[in-house]
């Protein structure tokens, strides 16, 4: 756990993402190897192209986390809409992605600082 980012656990709403990015990971490939066991042949490719790409969206959403400069609801939207997309692609990104969609949306909350006042004449 040392070697993990310090950004993944700066606050709750980013733990709470990096929570649902893992469990919609581990759903998805779940999925998958369970598709690619039950009937190795009978696995369409669209369905693999994407689970590849609800992995891909994950794997982003974690990388952005890792990688962010400041805390700000802008950055909590952006991983909305990625959780958002792991969420819809799939029943196994579901579960993460509603998860990971909480989170932003508490992050959203927590770092929301209002709108700037308007100039008056």
């Amino acid at each position: 756990m040392a070697r993990l980012p310090r950004t993944w656990w700066a606050g709750w709403p980013e733990r709470v993402v990096v929570v649902g990015f893992v469990v919609a990971l581990t759903g998805i490939v779940v999925e998958l190897s369970w598709a690619a066991w039950s009937a190795p042949l009978l696995v369409p490719l669209p369905m693999v192209g994407v689970r590849a790409l609800q992995i891909g969206l994950s794997i982003i959403g974690l990388g952005l986390l890792a990688r962010r400069r400041a805390r700000t609801s802008l950055h909590f939207a952006i991983l909305g809409v990625l959780a958002s997309a792991v969420a819809l692609l799939g029943i196994g990104g579901l579960p993460g992605g509603l998860v990971a969609l909480a989170g932003a949306i508490l992050g959203i909350f927590a770092t929301y600082e209002g709108v700037a006042d308007a100039p008056r004449r």
